[in-house]
Formats: C-alpha cells, sequence, structure tokens
C-alpha cells in the first residue's frame, strides 16, 4: 500500500491542478461559444438582411408592374367612358332630330291640311263652286 500513496497523491494533485485550471477553461470555453454565437449572428443578419433586399427588391418591381397595369386598366376604362357618353350624345341627338322632323313633317300637314280646309271653307262661302263642278 505504500506504493499507492505516491501514486494517489500524484493523482490528487493533478486533479488539484485540474480543478485549479477549470475556471480558466471555462472562461476560456465561454468566450469560445460567445464568440460562436457573434459570429452566427452577425452571419444570420448578413443573410437575413439580404433576403430582406432581395423581397423589397421583388416587391418592387411587382409593384411598379402593377401600377403599369392599373394605368393601363384605367385608361382603357376612360376610353369606354368616352364611348359611351359619345353614343348617348349621338343618341340623344338622333331623338331629337327625328323629334324635329316629325314636329315639322306634323306642323307641314296640319298646316296644309288647315290652309285646304280655310280655302275650301272660303271657297263655298262666296257661292262659287268647288273646282272641278
Amino acid at each position: 500500500m505504500p506504493d499507492r500513496i505516491p501514486v494517489l497523491e500524484q493523482r490528487v494533485k493533478n486533479a488539484e491542478e485540474a480543478i485549479n485550471k477549470m475556471p480558466d477553461r471555462m472562461a476560456a470555453a465561454i468566450g469560445e461559444v460567445k464568440e460562436f454565437i457573434r459570429q452566427e449572428v452577425s452571419d444570420l443578419k448578413t443573410d437575413h438582411l439580404s433576403g430582406i433586399r432581395s423581397t423589397i427588391d421583388r416587391v418592387e418591381r411587382d409593384l411598379k408592374g402593377e401600377h403599369a397595369r392599373l394605368a393601363d386598366d384605367q385608361r382603357r376604362m376612360w376610353d369606354a367612358i368616352r364611348k359611351l357618353e359619345d353614343d348617348r350624345n349621338r343618341e340623344a341627338g338622333s331623338k331629337r332630330a327625328t323629334t324635329g322632323i316629325g314636329h315639322t313633317a306634323t306642323a307641314l300637314l296640319s298646316g296644309s291640311g288647315g290652309g285646304f280646309i280655310a280655302w275650301m271653307l272660303s271657297r263655298i262661302g262666296t257661292g262659287s263652286p268647288p273646282p272641278g263642278h
């Protein structure tokens, strides 16, 4: 057993040294972990920011395309509205012209009929025979 004591003493001494070095090792390990985490966060930020930038660029391109399509749709809508207004105005003008022609024809026929009747009555009142008798 005496042989074992120096070996045990050496093992205790080694254990004490390991225990004494442990805080430094723990601090170094924690420092390495912190540095690793910082690097990963930095990489993630860079990747994330580049992803956000590409998304923003894509959205801007899409919005420009949508804006152009919306402007084109709006232009076509106004063209259709103008055409509808023109058609409606033409239709209203046609109705007015037709109504005016109808009123003129009615006035001419009525006036002619009234003139003829007046002429006939004037001939009867004077005692002269109607034409053709």
